[in-house]
């Protein structure tokens, strides 16, 4: 067997610590992170959207889901504190009835009756963006039937 000597050990394990140290309070923590309230208005067609459903999706994979109620919508907090992270968001708005079964037919309208284009519940047909950051958290989307 090979003995370690005592003065090769320590610094190992010094060097051990402090790595592990550094690491993770840098992985587990977004404390850092810029948080803000999104609020905003949806239309279809310049009438407000009665009730709904406003899904925000960043490249990193957040998603962050409102109600749409009168054709307003605000997301004040997250799972990472009030408001949710600064950046680039693809966005997806739907009826409340879409979401309600996975394996029913998506119909696309509310229980009011507004029918609202399927293209505009995928973030990937949807075409709609936003940008949140401390200057811009007020976003709103006007939608179009045709």
């Amino acid at each position: 067997m090979f003995k370690i000597k005592k003065n090769v050990r320590n610094p190992i394990c010094f060097s051990a610590v402090v790595i592990i140290g550094l690491w993770i309070p840098s992985g587990c923590s977004r404390s850092e992170e810029s948080l803000g309230t999104v609020t905003g208005r949806v239309t279809l067609d310049t009438a407000p959207i009665s009730e709904g459903k406003i899904n925000f999706i960043s490249s990193s994979g957040f998603a962050a889901t409102a109600e749409l109620k009168n054709g307003s919508y605000m997301i004040a907090s997250s799972q990472y504190g009030d408001g949710i992270p600064f950046g680039e968001y693809q966005v997806s708005v739907f009826s409340s009835t879409e979401v309600s079964d996975p394996l029913a037919e998506p119909k696309g309208s509310t229980s009011s009756g507004v029918e609202i284009p399927l293209k505009y519940s995928d973030p990937a047909t949807s075409k709609l963006t936003a940008t949140i950051n401390k200057d811009a958290t007020e976003v709103n989307f006007a939608l179009n039937s045709k």
